[in-house]
């Protein structure tokens, strides 16, 4: 549904709870079981703190490893580190055909094609307001926050077109 369920834990009793769709699939894949083979496995006991962490049982927490966090241990910030900069939480793309004739002082009939590919990017048009501003009441919804500039309440996100090209009659 978006970057966040792919990255994040989910709120569950499975194993999504303490963990991100690409952790697990690392977890899964036992890329790392070469450099736990040498540690012992270990549950992280925050039992004595459960007036501090009310799920501080293992299985709220997730059974972890002692070689959990060092630099050789592969997880899912060395995956998406080299690919942040691409990566973006709300992009729509899609197609936009305009069609258009006129008739010349001759009496010809001209036709003319454009196809535009237009993304939806996080940003507002109007960048004063963050695109991941947490005192937007509606973060679902933010076209309708209050806490908005008008013109971001009026429109939303911004509109970048991605490529303009003009169609032969054999592509329409």
């Amino acid at each position: 549904m978006s970057i966040s369920d792919f990255v994040n834990r989910r709120i569950s009793s499975g194993s999504s709870s303490y963990q991100g769709a690409i952790q697990e699939a690392i977890e899964q894949a036992g890329i790392n079981s070469g450099i736990r083979a040498n540690t012992s496995d270990t549950s992280p006991n925050y039992s004595d703190y459960s007036s501090i962490f009310p799920y501080s049982d293992a299985a709220s927490v997730g059974a972890r490893n002692n070689a959990t966090g060092v630099p050789l241990e592969i997880n899912q910030a060395n995956i998406l580190l080299p690919i942040a900069a691409k990566l973006s939480a709300r992009t729509d793309t899609f197609k936009i055909r305009a069609y258009g004739e006129v008739v010349s002082a001759g009496g010809d009939v001209i036709k003319a094609v454009c196809e535009a590919t237009v993304q939806r990017v996080p940003e507002y048009l109007d960048p004063v307001d963050e695109p991941w501003d947490e005192n937007d009441a509606t973060p679902l919804f933010p076209t309708g926050s209050a806490l908005l500039e008008p013109i971001n309440q009026a429109f939303g996100r911004r509109f970048e077109i991605i490529q303009l090209r003009w169609l032969d009659q054999a592509e329409i």
